[in-house]
């Protein structure tokens, strides 16, 4: 009976030290699936920022465009058939654009705006803008705009920079 114990704690031994070697096994198996999603999870962030960036960039270019209509280059002659509601809703998809990128912690310290404020003379301009009864008064509202969205653009441009040349994001 001695002899049938012995083995029966050996065995009962050589199952434990497989039990533990198994789940030693399991617990490295999902540890590398915990570090490949974060690996996962981190690339999808990183091309969100750059999609967000983009997009950022494409509707600034956008708004420029649209502004070179009353900016400038133009004068009161040009102005007069001119149609502000188009004008105006590319600058209000912008800047809501901005707005919502701006906010964002690592976009905020890499654009170096005060993005409120900016925003609110936006907003603000655009308000004067759509008020503006004379051709002197949009060309003159649409000029400040026009100045004001350009001088961003570097800060933009950089961000956008960072973002698809620098892969740690």
């Amino acid at each position: 009976m001695e002899n049938t114990d012995v083995w029966l704690s050996r065995i009962g031994t050589f199952v434990t030290i497989v039990g533990a070697m198994c789940s030693l096994w399991g617990w490295k198996k999902s540890r590398d699936a915990a570090t490949e999603a974060q690996k996962a999870l981190a690339t999808v962030n990183y091309q969100r920022s750059i999609r967000d960036a983009g997009n950022l960039h494409g509707k600034l270019s956008t708004a420029i465009k649209s502004l070179r209509a009353i900016g400038p280059g133009s004068n009161e002659e040009n102005v007069r058939g001119i149609s502000l509601e188009p004008i105006i809703s590319e600058i209000e998809d912008f800047i809501d654009l901005f707005a919502a990128q701006a906010i964002k912690p690592n976009n905020k310290v890499k654009l170096s705006i005060d993005s409120e404020k900016f925003c609110a003379e936006i907003r603000e301009n655009i308000s004067d803008l759509s008020d503006a009864k004379t051709p002197a008064e949009k060309l003159r509202t649409g000029r400040v705009l026009h100045a004001k969205i350009l001088a961003i653009q570097p800060q933009i441009d950089l961000l956008v920079d960072d973002l698809t040349f620098n892969t740690q994001g």
